[in-house]
């Protein structure tokens, strides 16, 4: 097998690869017309909000339902939290900007 710089290995998965592929996807992104980035945009949210959530995004929803006095977001906030910790989390509960970090 011949290895080309921006081939994955994945048994030996280095960091560098891995940042020309994030900064190859992001070009190929910006030249994509309206329609297709919308339709990548959907698939992005759909896929982040699958996972589950970081020790920190979670510590964060936690802290909300310490704080709250409102029954109807403590419930809420509860849900996300099981949601964030299993997957599957409601957008609502966090920040977009924030789950791509």
């Amino acid at each position: 097998m011949t290895y080309r710089p921006n081939q994955l290995d994945f048994g030996e998965l280095r960091a560098s690869s891995v940042m020309n592929t994030v900064a190859e996807i992001k070009t190929a992104i910006e030249r994509l017309s309206p329609a297709e980035q919308s339709d990548v945009i959907q698939f992005i949210f759909a896929l982040a909000w699958k996972r589950p959530l970081t020790p920190e995004e979670l510590v964060r929803i936690t802290q909300r339902l310490v704080e709250s006095e409102n029954p109807v977001e403590v419930e809420m906030l509860k849900s996300a939290l099981v949601a964030g910790f299993y997957g599957e989390v409601m957008p609502e509960f966090c920040n977009p900007s924030e789950r791509t970090k």
